[in-house]
């Protein structure tokens, strides 16, 4: 035998009695009462599942029930779409790599001091970048 499995087999058996004395509490469900197969069945009989998917259905669509979320770009996604670029062009652009840019716009990553600042500046002035992504005089 293993010593883990030793110590285990040892002393596990003690450490379990003392952490994990049961407790019986009116809030808690003791196993005898939670519901049996039968008695699930017999629950679910009697409900009709159709008309309570339906009425929940209408309470999402009327705004009674489910949560809401709106999801605000961050700045480097507003600059990005500013200059009216695709994340690979503006990655080209920035000569940095398009995964580095899509950890920066899902907020998995952070760009660098110097980094921050030229996107900074690219969002004040996004006809810059394509001033210079436009090689045309």
């Amino acid at each position: 035998m293993k010593a883990a499995h030793w110590f285990c087999w040892l002393f596990m058996p003690k450490v379990q009695k003392r952490i994990f004395q049961p407790t019986y509490s009116n809030k808690l469900p003791r196993k005898w009462d939670m519901l049996n197969e039968t008695t699930l069945l017999e629950r679910d009989a009697k409900r009709n599942i159709g008309e309570e998917l339906l009425a929940a259905i209408q309470d999402v669509k009327s705004g009674r029930h489910g949560a809401v979320y709106t999801i605000e770009p961050n700045e480097i996604v507003a600059a990005r779409v500013k200059c009216g670029l695709s994340q690979t062009q503006f990655a080209k652009a920035l000569h940095i790599s398009s995964r580095t840019l899509q950890q920066w716009e899902q907020g998995r990553r952070h760009p660098s001091g110097a980094a921050e600042t030229l996107l900074k500046i690219v969002a004040k002035h996004p006809e810059l970048l394509r001033e210079l992504l436009d090689p045309t005089p």
